[in-house]
């Protein structure tokens, strides 16, 4: 079977015609709860079930095995479900021998090849990658063979509100479009107004510098108000980075000062940038 080069290359070019393929009772096949998929379009399962209907599963499934006869779907859940819903007995399976990072990178590779995530499943994979199993951008751009500006786009939409990453799940709004509202207060009533008048990219990001322009008057306006939370901002940047830190405010633009009494925790500063590839 021919894998994808990202994922040919995380398995090992030279072993992928080692692993198992073979089929097996699709009652010991068991759904992953950290695979990278959330939401299953009703239409294309329905495609996917009349196509497998008519020719059956072409491509296997990839699994890893969690006991006796049981395997986990590390990629192809869609598959399964499909032919769960069919009443298919047996389903083709190829049985790879992974760990926990492994396995998600994988199902995140193989969803990617085929373009069947959306951008916010795609991000909360990318950001589990990074957090829970201590992987780079760089990491994770080599691995999905994306460019680290693409991995650095897609991490940026787990900053919006839940609302709006519903509305981008639901293909209601593009990743672009998520993207211009970034930072903005207003952003869950911008997406709805996008929605409903149509919006271009451009058109958003014309009206987002609008917004972002009174915010930075407002700064002005509210002086005590934002001093109170600069200084809560302050403290908490301090703690975290285990050094004295100070925020303030010039010209409408925010300035960040570190302060360092000794190398090790200049060093200590650098291991956290260096595991965020910030």
């Amino acid at each position: 079977m021919a894998l994808g080069k990202g994922l040919a290359a995380l398995l090992g070019e030279d072993d992928t015609n080692h692993h198992q393929l073979t089929s097996i009772n699709i009652n010991q096949l068991k759904p992953n709860p950290l695979q990278p998929r959330r939401h299953f379009d009703d239409a294309a399962l329905k495609d996917l079930i009349a196509s497998i209907k008519e020719k059956g599963i072409l491509q296997p499934i990839l699994v890893r095995s969690i006991g006796e006869h049981h395997y986990e779907i590390i990629a192809g859940e869609r598959r399964y479900r499909a032919a769960k819903h069919i009443g298919l007995g047996e389903v083709p399976i190829i049985i790879l021998d992974c760990n926990d990072d492994e396995a998600l990178e994988i199902g995140l590779i193989e969803n990617l090849q085929r373009e069947n995530l959306n951008p916010i499943e795609e991000a909360e994979s990318i950001d589990r990658l990074m957090n829970a199993h201590q992987k780079t951008q760089e990491q994770i751009s080599k691995s999905l063979g994306k460019s680290r500006s693409y991995v650095a786009n897609s991490l940026r939409l787990m900053m919006l509100p839940e609302d709006v990453k519903l509305l981008v799940q639901k293909g209601d709004l593009s990743a672009g479009h998520a993207r211009s509202l970034l930072g903005l207060e207003n952003a869950s009533e911008l997406a709805k107004q996008i929605i409903e008048q149509s919006l271009s990219v451009r058109d958003v990001e014309k009206i987002s510098k609008q917004h972002k322009k009174k915010s930075a008057l407002m700064i002005e306006d509210t002086p005590s108000e934002i001093e109170q939370d600069m200084t809560i901002l302050s403290d908490k940047i301090s703690t975290y980075l285990k050094v004295q830190s100070n925020l303030s405010i010039k010209k409408q633009k925010v300035y960040l000062t570190l302060e360092f009494d000794d190398w090790e925790k200049l060093d200590y500063l650098c291991q956290i940038l260096q595991q965020n590839s910030l």
